[in-house]
């Protein structure tokens, strides 16, 4: 054995960043993926599995096969077979199944950590949640994101009463990463960022990296949406480590 060998490190101490962690709740403390060991609050130190085989939230629409790969579904909080979903995190250490009840998989962690790439995120919300705000893609500590693409596309009627639907990123306070205008939002019709309808900041600042430990959001500016039943928003994103 080397002279520099310190210990296996399949079990690594950590600090809970803001928020805290939560026994066996996966989560990203900065580039490490770990499940946390016990539950603790922000700041105070915590073992947690950076390794091993673990049983994890999977998207019951997704069958997977023997060996195939895992990521981390960052806007959803669970597994995914889709490699656009979020980094890299395992393999599937057996087959499952699609289907309603088969919601988990064993993953075998491969000590992942985040990778700079393009991330997709696909959030399918009704309008009572648009209205009270909604987080489309969580923080994750120690990382910031940057807006690269966004679509909005009303379902179940079209947007009324409303003035913009809004992405909203974090630079000291909330800011309008795209404003969606009501008046385009008609049943159906896809909304780009950076059409007529969808209002960005000056100067390209909409895709410039928002604050450290900030998720994405979705709100509404003027008179809650009425009529449509809902918004599926579409996020090309990338995750950059402060």
């Amino acid at each position: 054995m080397s002279t520099t060998y310190l210990k296996q490190g399949n079990v690594l101490a950590l600090t809970a960043p803001t928020g805290g962690v939560t026994s066996g709740a996966p989560i990203f403390v900065g580039n490490i993926f770990c499940i946390p060991k016990s539950t603790v609050a922000q700041t105070l130190s915590f073992d947690a599995d950076v390794a091993g085989l673990h049983s994890l939230t999977k998207a019951g629409s997704q069958a997977w096969s023997e060996g195939d790969r895992v990521y981390w579904d960052i806007a959803n909080t669970r597994c995914s077979s889709d490699c656009t979903a979020g980094p890299l995190i395992g393999i599937a250490a057996e087959a499952v199944g699609s289907g309603a009840g088969l919601t988990t998989g064993k993953v075998r962690l491969n000590e992942p950590c985040i990778e700079s790439g393009i991330y997709h995120c696909r959030q399918r919300l009704l309008i009572a949640t648009i209205n009270a705000g909604a987080t489309l893609v969580p923080a994750i500590p120690g990382c910031k994101f940057r807006l690269v693409d966004a679509f909005a596309i009303a379902y179940g009627g079209a947007v009324a009463a409303v003035t913009t639907v809004d992405i909203l990123g974090t630079v000291t306070s909330d800011r309008k990463l795209v404003a969606f205008g009501q008046a385009a939002l008609t049943q159906s019709a896809m909304v780009r960022a950076g059409a007529a309808a969808g209002v960005l900041l000056a100067d390209g600042a909409s895709f410039t990296a928002n604050d450290v430990n900030t998720p994405l959001k979705v709100a509404v500016t003027g008179s809650p949406i009425t009529t449509a039943t809902g918004i599926d928003f579409m996020l090309q994103y990338a995750i950059e480590p402060a």
